[in-house]
């Protein structure tokens, strides 16, 4: 049995509101304040790296945990950012197989990722603002891995529609296509500590872009996400 959820962002109809104005200067002044201490914390961080002994394993280990919070905190900053959509889009021509398989690498450096990718025959190009897609991949990548079947992959091909493009997302899991859809909501509680606007936000970079997403299931334990976009010449 198979079945298709399309998502659509509900408060794309209130856009402009007073209430919204408001929250996207908000956002962009808390990222804006918050960026400054974390940008100084990276840099103790690096002189920290430098000056430690390299055989004072504790120590470096709580350098890598400070690390890695600084990491989380940043991540949890652009989501907000694009969840208010406080930096508007600037598309622009992007080589989609180029965008996918650089997301993927940057992506694996933060641990294992089993991923199996089919890129088009043919040149893929996209209407597309590339640091926002590149978080919103980031984002679905990362989901998916926590959704994914262990020691299964997760399937990621490019493909070409004419006037659009479309990347596919696939992987074996006990998660539903409607529970997936329900992580697109923000704070879902099924959602890990850090990522409550993650998908929330990667819904509202489809929607900025000209997008549309689109949730299938397949067979008993299939779930299937199709993200596409206006093609560029």
């Amino acid at each position: 049995m198979s079945s298709t959820l399309i998502l659509v962002d509900e408060s794309k109809a209130n856009n402009g509101t007073a209430k919204e104005v408001e929250l996207t200067q908000t956002v962009r002044y808390l990222a804006h304040e918050l960026r400054q201490p974390l940008s100084a914390l990276e840099s103790l961080i690096y002189y920290l790296d430098i000056l430690l002994a390299p055989g004072d394993v504790r120590a470096r280990d709580q350098v890598e945990k400070i690390q890695s919070l600084v990491d989380q905190v940043n991540w949890v900053v652009d989501d907000a950012v694009h969840f208010a959509q406080a930096c508007p889009a600037s598309p622009a021509r992007v080589a989609l197989d180029e965008l996918v398989t650089q997301t993927l690498a940057e992506r694996a450096r933060g641990g294992t990722l089993n991923v199996h990718l089919e890129l088009a025959a043919g040149k893929c190009f996209a209407w597309l603002d590339s640091k926002q897609a590149r978080h919103l991949l980031s984002s679905v990548f990362g989901i998916f891995r926590l959704i994914a079947v262990p020691t299964t992959p997760v399937h990621v091909a490019t493909e070409c529609y004419g006037s659009r493009v479309g990347i596919r997302i696939s992987c074996e899991s006990a998660t539903t296509a409607r529970e997936l859809q329900e992580m697109f909501e923000p704070c879902h509680r099924k959602l890990p500590p850090g990522l409550g606007l993650s998908l929330a936000s990667a819904r509202n970079i489809v929607n900025a872009n000209d997008g549309e997403m689109r949730i299938a299931s397949e067979g008993d334990q299939r779930l299937v996400l199709t993200l596409t976009f206006p093609a560029a010449r």
